[in-house]
């Protein structure tokens, strides 16, 4: 999925590039982390809709990604509202605009919104959330 080949010659070619080069790496990775952080939001939401609820899947997902149950938690829910009720910003990490963190702090704010309201919010906050 990371085209392990492609990566291999980036992180090889570094010593060998110039200062600019060096610097449009360095501002490129973000957008390919943004992207598959898209991925993996959209897996766990996927898993949470194949395992029946956010809850069923917290512990899960902690055990799977070794991280504890609170950032397990926050990342089920952030994919739960990304691929339901904030496709937009979805799709701004999906052009890597948008990284997991920004995308967490929207889902966050709007956790409170109903699922119209939600969706309505991430229409607004479209063009104001791009590099966020």
């Amino acid at each position: 999925m990371t085209e392990s080949d492609v990566l291999g010659e980036v992180i090889g070619s570094l010593d060998s590039l110039g200062d600019k080069d060096v610097v449009d790496v360095a501002v490129a990775a973000p957008v390919g982390i943004a992207r598959l952080e898209a991925v993996r939001f959209r897996a766990i939401g996927q898993l949470g809709r194949h395992r029946g609820g956010v809850s069923s899947v917290v512990q899960e997902v902690a055990f799977a990604l070794s991280v504890v149950d609170r950032h397990a938690g926050t990342l089920v829910s952030t994919a739960e509202a990304l691929t339901t009720r904030l496709p937009r910003t979805l799709g701004l990490m999906d052009r890597g605009l948008v990284n997991g963190f920004g995308a967490a702090k929207i889902a966050a704010a709007t956790s409170w919104l109903s699922d119209e309201d939600a969706r309505a919010a991430d229409a607004l906050l479209e063009d104001r959330l791009e590099g966020k």
